[in-house]
């Protein structure tokens, strides 16, 4: 389990917050990056994003469209980080998944 976190009583102690975070952030991007610069990356991301029912037509009784519409939030959170951090990857990856 994750330690309680305490609070920031410092500016000091903020700044090395935020440095933390952008260093956490910036290696998710890289990770991102990688994974998207393969082909094999590319067809198991888009294998998930298929599974969340991306581009996916809603068509169903209202439980099923209720559950639909949550799993695409997902995926549509997953395409927009993919579109910031790699967009040339991305697009690839929608042209071979045609």
């Amino acid at each position: 389990m994750d330690k309680p976190q305490r609070a920031i009583t410092s500016p000091a102690e903020y700044a090395e917050h935020k440095k933390k975070q952008s260093i956490k952030q910036a290696d998710h991007e890289i990770d991102v990056l990688r994974q998207m610069e393969t082909p094999q990356g590319r067809r198991i991301m888009m294998w998930v994003l298929k599974k969340l029912g991306y581009q996916e037509n809603i068509l169903d009784t209202n439980a099923q469209v209720y559950h639909k519409v949550a799993k695409q939030a997902v995926a549509n959170d997953i395409v927009r980080e993919l579109k910031r951090v790699c967009p040339a990857n991305f697009m690839q990856m929608e042209q071979e998944n045609e």
